[in-house]
């Protein structure tokens, strides 16, 4: 998917979601091996957690367990931080700790508009949509937008992503539990 960049000058990715920087580290890495021209992955997160994380997930490791609070307050961005900078992408990994819509605020202020846009944030029905909508706008005229956990285990994904793609017209191509959607 990511191969048709390969002849872009300067490409430009958002990550709407990122965590622990596993996927960060995975569209790094494969733009890299394939000679895209990465400009910036920016990786938009708040680094707090997801409500499940507080909920059902709290005594989960990869949920509640992984948000390591130091006084009260989440310290997995430092986990982040660290795992790209081992993985080596620091040179092109951009960390922006803001919500996603307030992140699609500033970022049309200033004009910066993406290639592509990796939607992992929440899995929430509203929460995703919102994304989708929100960085529509960011995303430049042919960019692609992607994302995961296209599943029944989070039909709030599926949900938006559907309601998203039918709403605009686009083309929804789904492999596994991925999706792909071009503008």
């Amino acid at each position: 998917m990511l191969d048709v960049f390969q002849n872009k000058p300067k490409v430009v990715i958002m990550e709407v979601g990122s965590w622990k920087g596993a996927s960060a580290n995975r569209i790094a890495g494969r733009c890299k091996a394939r000679g895209v021209d990465l400009a910036a992955l920016v990786c938009i997160d708040t680094w707090l957690g997801a409500p499940e994380f507080y909920t059902w997930g709290l005594d989960d490791e990869t949920r509640g367990v992984a948000l390591r609070p130091f006084d009260g307050y989440p310290s997995v961005f430092y986990t982040f931080t660290k795992n790209t900078k081992f993985a080596g992408h620091h040179d092109v990994v951009v960390p922006f700790p803001i919500s996603s819509l307030q992140a699609a605020e500033v970022l049309r202020h200033y004009g910066i508009k993406a290639d592509a846009i990796y939607v992992d944030g929440s899995h929430e029905s509203k929460a995703v949509y919102m994304d989708l909508l929100t960085f529509n706008e960011v995303l430049d005229k042919g960019g692609l937008m992607w994302g995961d956990d296209y599943s029944e285990n989070w039909p709030g994904v599926q949900q938006a992503v559907n309601l998203f793609a039918e709403k605009l017209k686009l083309k929804l191509i789904v492999n596994g539990v991925n999706w792909i959607l071009c503008k």
